[in-house]
């Protein structure tokens, strides 16, 4: 919490932010489960659900190293074409 609270006093200080809050309304629905919600729980059963054996079951290495790599793979991809 120290960190973020840094981080934004530098932030708002030097002008790289600013507070202009936007008016609330049903398009703010729309964006929180568009670039929240939607992605997260996609991550969450592509990442965790499918790759990863249930509790109790053996998590062989070759099946860990390729949840890891797709998991690190997956971002930058996602990073350049959906933002």
């Amino acid at each position: 919490l120290w960190g973020l609270s840094l981080v934004a006093l530098l932030a708002f200080a030097t002008g790289l932010a600013h507070y202009d809050p936007k008016p609330f309304d049903a398009r703010w629905l729309g964006f929180f489960f568009g670039l929240m919600l939607v992605p997260a729980l996609g991550e969450e059963l592509v990442f965790r659900a499918l790759l990863v054996p249930p509790p109790g079951q053996p998590f062989p290495i070759w099946q860990a190293v390729l949840a890891v790599a797709l998991f690190l793979l997956w971002h930058p991809f996602q990073a350049l074409t959906f933002g």
